[in-house]
């Protein structure tokens, strides 16, 4: 097949599997088809990084309310730097 001129092994292969590649119908729908999965892709990524930033503005709430909270009932904050300051195992 190489040795005669008629093309590599995967447009012979392409030739066979697919009788109207010459008029561009396949070409035109896998070229739709990533512009598509591309678009979605984009969405997905967009919806997941909002969802991200909506779960990390809650935490932040919720830490904030937390140390509220220790402030009021115990008069001084609990775990204000506690992970910042400590540098050994006895800390945790």
């Amino acid at each position: 097949m190489a040795g005669d001129g008629s093309g590599t092994a995967m447009e012979t292969l392409l030739k066979l599997t697919t009788p109207n590649w010459a008029d561009g119908v396949a070409g035109h729908e896998a070229l739709a088809s990533v512009k598509v999965a591309g678009a979605v892709a984009t969405k997905a990524a967009s919806y997941m990084m909002e969802l991200a930033n909506h779960a990390q503005k809650n935490a932040e709430e919720l830490d904030r309310a937390r140390r509220a909270v220790e402030k009021y009932i115990i008069g001084t904050p609990v775990l204000e730097n506690h992970y910042l300051s400590c540098t050994d195992e006895s800390c945790s």
